[in-house]
């Protein structure tokens, strides 16, 4: 069932409690939109606010009954895991940033801990933060594609792109478009999986967002990483020994 299903076939029943918590997560994009405007002078509607965080907080019950069936996708790895021999392990993330663009980063790694890969880009445009994960994927995966690595797993602390990714779920939104995009995409690996982490344990990926930041312009490291993610590399491999 798609989230769009799941969402029709309750009529947004919320219950008490999920009433609360939308009041306060609209109290807090209330106070977010102020901010904006305040100190960029940027106007984001009202209406587009409410969208946002009920949709989010809808999103958040999906996610939790999708772990509580066991149908959708296991619960996030609790930290990094090395992948098996002979396949690597692709970490990505993204940000949705205040200038209209969005930040997309992510690693490469093999079983020994050992970086083949780090990148980390900007794209231009004002998009939602699970369309922003998915052209995040789309991004780092093309890279590891022409670095030619075939065996990989492909791991991500967006649920909701893991679930879709696991279940060959396509939607006819946007979000949608950009899942059977990364299906054709992988469809051309030797061998792809997809896993879900906390976004604790996904903070290499998340600090290359960060990074993109300070360029331009792509940027891609062969076989390093750049300083100021060092530091969570190394901390990842000390925490699986």
């Amino acid at each position: 069932m798609s989230f769009k299903e799941w969402c029709d076939s309750r009529a947004w029943p919320l219950k008490e409690e999920s009433w609360r918590a939308l009041f306060w997560q609209l109290l807090w994009g209330i106070w977010l939109r102020r901010n904006a405007w305040v100190f960029n002078q940027t106007r984001i509607e009202v209406q587009d606010v409410i969208e946002r965080d009920v949709r989010g907080s809808l999103e958040y019950r999906y996610a939790q009954e999708c772990m509580r069936m066991g149908g959708r996708t296991e619960k996030g790895s609790k930290s990094w895991q090395r992948p098996p021999r002979g396949r690597c392990k692709v970490n990505v993330d993204a940000a949705v940033c205040d200038n209209g663009q969005i930040g997309c980063g992510g690693v490469v790694r093999e079983a020994t801990g050992d970086v083949l890969v780090a990148c980390c880009g900007k794209m231009e445009g004002d998009y939602e933060a699970d369309v922003a994960e998915a052209l995040a994927a789309r991004f780092v995966l093309k890279l590891v594609w022409e670095a030619g690595i075939r065996h990989i797993i492909m791991e991500s602390d967006c649920l909701k792109l893991v679930a879709h990714l696991k279940n060959a779920k396509v939607e006819t939104t946007s979000f949608g478009n950009l899942v059977s995009d990364l299906l054709v995409l992988v469809s051309s690996f030797s061998s792809v999986s997809f896993s879900h982490v906390c976004r604790d344990w996904n903070k290499v990926a998340h600090n290359l967002v960060q990074l993109s930041r300070s360029f331009t312009e792509t940027r891609v490291w062969i076989e390093e990483v750049p300083r100021e993610v060092q530091t969570f590399v190394s901390s990842d491999l000390c925490l699986v020994e």
